[in-house]
């Protein structure tokens, strides 16, 4: 836990740019890099060729991004997650989450969207990933190839996101589970348990939506049976 704290503890200095986007040290740049006026790129980043970091998009230390991506305005890349031990008191002290981010090619983070750092491993996103506005990502997740996030999806911690996936917008994954490749989550889900491939689910808790069907079928007859005076 010291050794995570001193690494918190970087004295290295930042340059700003004549756009007024901030750059620290070690900080590797591809061939035909945008950074847009008031971004920040933290000390120990890599950027690939040919993308590009909107206005206000903060990426942090340890993040390495992929070609041809695009990182939109006032998105946060590698930040720490909610992560604390507590001291010998018992009180809560914020450990730094040192894995980083590591994100793909042709991959696309929307606008105000977090992608936590790893605690010890990195979070991976991998490549042509699509990720809409107001996503979070949780620590450690790994979202696999082609898989698309929309509009304010919460990833939890440890989770994994198959290939192809379709996440709908407003759902929730409980951390630790797996969705899998070519799964869809709809709209405003809950999910608590994992998802298996090529399976749509959908509700709070999240169901199948065959097993949804029946569920709803079967209340349809409870209520015409009372209606009918058979109960």
């Amino acid at each position: 836990m010291e050794f995570a704290l001193a690494q918190a503890r970087d004295n290295r200095v930042y340059r700003t740019l004549e756009n007024g986007a901030v750059v620290g040290q070690d900080v590797t740049l591809g061939e035909g890099v945008v950074i847009e006026p008031l971004a920040f790129l933290d000390h120990d980043v890599t950027i690939g060729d040919r993308t590009i970091i909107r206005s206000g998009a903060k990426i942090r230390r340890f993040v390495e991004i992929g070609r041809e991506c695009r990182i939109r305005e006032n998105a946060v890349i590698g930040s720490d997650g909610f992560g604390f031990e507590r001291d010998s008191r018992g009180l809560p002290v914020r450990l730094p989450h040192l894995g980083g981010v590591r994100i793909g090619d042709n991959v696309e983070v929307g606008a105000l969207t977090t992608v936590v750092g790893g605690t010890i491993d990195p979070t991976i996103i991998e490549d042509y990933v699509k990720i809409d506005d107001h996503v979070h990502v949780g620590h450690n997740s790994i979202i696999r190839r082609g898989a698309l996030l929309t509009a304010c999806a919460e990833v939890g911690a440890r989770v994994e996101v198959g290939e192809f996936a379709w996440l709908g917008a407003n759902c929730s994954t409980f951390q630790g589970i797996q969705i899998g490749a070519h799964a869809v989550v709809g709209l405003g889900a809950t999910v608590l348990r994992s998802v298996a491939p090529n399976t749509t689910v959908a509700g709070n808790p999240a169901r199948v939506t065959t097993e949804l069907r029946k569920i709803n079928a079967a209340q349809a007859r409870l209520l015409d049976a009372v209606k009918d005076g058979r109960l």
